[in-house]
């Protein structure tokens, strides 16, 4: 299902005298993918975990649509990756892997088309009995991206999920999510302190101040087909976001 985010008057935190965020309006095109980037404590998780559903708004709406019609977020399939991974440790690659599968008990031979074809994809084909300890940190990111688009979600949601590794693994690691959701489309949504990854991976940016939303743009440096890092496009971009964020500091 193609679903599109629209955020309406939006006003949300853990306390209705000071929110977080205030009045936030955007859409989001349905396949499209949204970097949320800015200082730590602007409220970017915040702003994530109420898209997701899991933090209620103060005010306004959260909703999401498909061809016009609202979608209940009930019926909107949604993964998961987080900065910490969440891999089971005392599961084998194929368990961690399959385990959205077995949860909607899909049929046995799914299990097994979907699981190896997966495999494959994540080049982690032969390490199938083995625990996420002794993976390799690029394996185990590899794996829980792999655990989290196995279902086909609608919306995949990301929170930092790259940001413990160094700057080399992380680019090998960027162009795998787009080698992915090529093949796998979904509606992307990333939390990340790094700007240069934003600029990569989103089609959409939104830039948070410690005063709350700065700027939400299209980004014209995108491409699901080929990621230029050494674009004019790509470094306009990445100057536009440091110059919003430089200008609040400037102004405090």
């Amino acid at each position: 299902m193609s679903l599109t985010l629209c955020v309406r008057r939006l006003f949300t935190g853990y306390d209705k005298a000071r929110p977080i965020l205030r009045g936030l309006d955007l859409t989001l095109p349905a396949g499209a993918s949204l970097a949320v980037v800015g200082p730590s404590g602007c409220g970017k998780s915040t702003f994530l975990s109420t898209v997701a559903g899991f933090t209620a708004p103060l005010e306004g709406e959260v909703a999401w649509e498909s061809d016009g019609r609202p979608v209940p977020l009930t019926e909107v399939k949604t993964s998961f990756v987080w900065q910490g991974l969440a891999l089971f440790p005392w599961k084998r690659v194929w368990e961690n892997l399959t385990l959205p599968l077995v949860l909607a008990k899909a049929p046995h031979a799914e299990i097994e088309e979907k699981g190896g074809a997966m495999l494959e994809e994540l080049e982690l084909t032969g390490f199938e009995k083995r625990f996420p300890e002794s993976l390799s940190g690029g394996q185990r990111q590899r794996l829980a991206l792999g655990r989290a688009l196995i279902s086909s979600p609608d919306v995949l949601f990301m929170d930092e999920p790259f940001s413990a590794l160094d700057a080399l693994l992380r680019e090998r690691l960027q162009d795998r999510v787009i080698e992915l959701r090529r093949r796998h489309d979904c509606t992307m949504l990333l939390v990340t302190h790094d700007i240069a990854e934003a600029v990569v991976l989103a089609s959409h940016i939104l830039i948070l101040g410690r005063k709350g939303v700065l700027e939400f743009f299209e980004n014209p440096a995108y491409s699901l087909e080929s990621p230029d890092r050494e674009s004019e496009e790509y470094f306009r971009s990445l100057k536009h976001v440091h110059a919003v964020l430089r200008s609040e500091r400037g102004g405090e």
